[in-house]
């Protein structure tokens, strides 16, 4: 505004247009305060939105959790060795749904860190990866047992692989001592 002062006090008469363009910037200000005052309130219903949003994505979540902590605590009914295929199948799946609810609950705890709002704690499916632990790796090692004995006692002699059959053997022994003291135990 000082230009236009140094122009009065010379005595230079402002054209419409640089007298117009004097009296926007005059105004400019509370524009760009009424501007923000807008998107912050436009800001703001979407906070509130995606909150409301989050927060029925986290209800949904609870209710896998509670899904995924019936079927953990009933995997201790899988004991038909002969079924090994279809529980190691299982299993992989289950693993996969674990995975993929802990990557959600870290993003939900990211997105509540993001808004403000208190992380919630989801340490239950910590808990349920624990417990499942030794099933997963009882069933994944059957299987592998099962699968790779076939090979060893039905392959060709000249293509068996000495290194491999010694290191899955002693991979299935220490895995399955492991699970047994934790059964025990």
């Amino acid at each position: 505004m000082n230009i236009y002062d140094i122009c009065n006090e010379f005595g230079h008469e402002l054209s419409s247009t640089e007298n117009d363009n004097k009296w926007k910037l005059f105004g400019a200000p509370l524009e760009i305060m009424e501007t923000i005052q807008n998107q912050t309130a436009i800001l703001e219903k979407q906070r509130e939105h995606f909150i409301k949003e989050m927060e029925l994505e986290q209800e949904e979540f609870e209710e896998t959790l509670d899904g995924l902590a019936v079927t953990v605590s009933g995997f201790d009914t899988f004991n038909d060795v002969n079924k090994y295929m279809e529980i190691a199948d299982n299993v992989v799946s289950m693993n996969e749904r674990l995975q993929e609810c802990l990557d959600k609950s870290r993003k939900f705890n990211s997105r509540e860190f993001l808004v403000g709002k208190e992380q919630k704690d989801y340490g239950r499916l910590g808990g349920m990866m624990k417990e499942f632990k030794p099933y997963s790796e009882l069933w994944l090692t059957t299987r592998t047992w099962f699968q790779r004995h076939a090979a060893w006692t039905e392959g060709e002699w000249d293509e068996l692989d000495p290194d491999e059959l010694e290191t899955t053997f002693e991979n299935c022994i220490k895995t399955i001592t492991g699970v047994a003291r934790y059964f025990k135990g």
